[in-house]
């Protein structure tokens, strides 16, 4: 079976790290895509030897891309937002950027890239319990 390729945006956060480390644990090749706003690259130091990192915005839709096309993830789990409400209601339109605009990219980067997708479970798994 074939190693199943992985990118986590906001891979460095703190619930990113525990997908990142997740994903390891399953034997998952790992690449995490984040600006270090919120996150943290000490996140990632126990397991930096088995990840390839990329230090990069989701609003930067060519480095995106580019990162996209290169790891040619089969999952890929966005994790990338400004979340902390405060800061939030009081940057209202880089959140609105960010969340919704970055999310776009991050959806229209992995459209354009050329990703496996499965189209149904793996074996011997429902379609209730296959989360893809």
């Amino acid at each position: 079976m074939a190693i199943r390729r992985v990118l986590v945006t906001g891979g460095a956060g703190f619930i990113g790290r525990w997908v990142v480390a997740r994903c390891l644990e399953q034997g998952y090749q790992v690449a995490v895509y984040d600006n270090l706003t919120a996150g943290s690259v000490d996140h990632l130091l126990a397991f930096s030897d088995r990840i390839d990192f990329y230090e990069a915005d989701i609003l930067d839709t060519a480095t995106l891309q580019a990162v996209m096309d290169e790891t040619r993830p089969e999952i890929v789990f966005h994790l990338a937002a400004l979340h902390f409400i405060p800061y939030c209601n009081a940057h209202p339109q880089e959140t609105l950027r960010v969340n919704v605009e970055g999310t776009y990219n991050v959806l229209d980067a992995a459209a354009g890239a050329v990703c496996v997708r499965p189209s149904s479970p793996p074996a011997g798994r429902s379609i209730r319990a296959w989360k893809g």
